[in-house]
């Protein structure tokens, strides 16, 4: 796998900071604290009313870390917890960089996962689209009422770009170095303009019937989410396939175990990152049957662990701390004396 190095910023140093790096890389930003991972800054944090008052501790995303062993399948599945754009890669406390996740799609081609799939049997249909002079208002409530986070424009037959949720958030911030200055009269005069005027990410078109490994090699050189699937005949976009969901089919994989995790938003992510650790260190002795695990991080930590073996058993783990490091901490030496019984 291709981990690049990036810089990492101290939790102290204001959000501003994280996402100038952010927009230089187009990779989410690794936070720490007295040199010890906290979290990441991604382009969600581009919506803050005012980054550069806002320290990074206060609001980085706790994403799971990966670990170079990890299975593609287990990263697949730590990519979906939280719609991550890249994830950090930790081998012993030590950061050893960040792991785009088109990287990671194109190392699990080379691996052979998924192959003999087409771009027919993973893309998405139907495909949502609207005209170059639609209001980036109306764009914006389509994408929220259809649950989408892209729209095609197009003029007639025509594919003229798209449009997605990130270019929503990043209009504020390109257009504004202090986005809290943005009054709601400029919120609603930028709100009634065509979206041909922010037309961002670039549209690559491709066959229902080229290989879904051709499909990660366009998203990658283009540096793309989604490819635009067109029918052959006709000429007219038929599907999409899209990163999130070729991620779906990868972490199915090796799906032996059933694993469940629910909570509250945080909590989940920690959730997946537990289910990891229980993987590793479960996983491959082909004892485990199902893992349901309920993380809540809002206010406390505080996590519950149900594991079902094979043989009928059931052990049940039960943490709660003030702080995420900690339980996970505690958790650990659980499950280290649960495997050494």
């Amino acid at each position: 796998m291709k981990i690049i190095k990036t810089e990492t910023i101290e939790a102290e140093q204001p959000v501003s900071k994280a996402l100038n790096v952010l927009l230089k890389t187009g990779l989410p930003v690794i936070i720490t604290k007295n040199n010890e991972y906290w979290g990441i800054i991604d382009d969600r944090h581009l919506r803050l009313a005012d980054p550069a008052k806002t320290k990074c501790q206060s609001v980085a995303i706790r994403a799971p870390t990966i670990s170079p062993d990890d299975s593609v399948p287990m990263i697949a599945r730590l990519f979906l917890a939280g719609h991550f754009k890249g994830l950090p890669v930790v081998k012993e406390n030590e950061i050893l960089g960040i792991l785009p996740r088109l990287e990671f799609l194109e190392y699990a081609m080379e691996e052979g996962f998924l192959r003999g799939l087409k771009a027919k049997d993973v893309m998405v249909s139907p495909v949502y689209s609207i005209t170059p002079d639609t209001p980036l208002g109306e764009a914006r409530r389509k994408m929220k009422e259809l649950r989408v986070h892209r729209l095609v424009v197009m003029e007639g037959r025509k594919i003229e770009g798209i449009i997605t949720t990130f270019d929503l958030a990043i209009i504020f911030f390109m257009r504004d170095t202090k986005p809290s200055l943005v009054l709601p009269s400029s919120y609603e005069k930028i709100m009634k303009k065509p979206v041909k005027e922010f037309l961002r990410e670039k549209v690559v078109t491709a066959s229902p019937e080229d290989a879904l490994s051709r499909i990660v090699e366009l998203m990658k050189e283009n540096n793309i989410t989604s490819v635009v699937i067109l029918n052959d005949r006709t000429g007219v976009p038929e599907g999409v396939v899209v990163v999130r969901d070729i991620l779906k089919l990868l972490a199915k994989e090796d799906i032996k175990i059933d694993v469940v995790v629910t909570g509250d938003e945080e909590g989940k992510i920690w959730g997946w990152d537990i289910a990891n650790i229980i993987v590793q260190r479960l996983g491959r002795r082909g004892i485990l049957k199902k893992v349901e695990i309920v993380a809540h991080a809002h206010k406390r930590a505080e996590l519950s662990v149900k594991l079902e073996f094979t043989d009928g058993t059931v052990h049940r783990i039960g943490v709660e701390k003030v702080a995420i490091k900690e339980a996970t901490k505690e958790f650990k030496e659980r499950l280290k004396r649960l495997v050494s019984e």
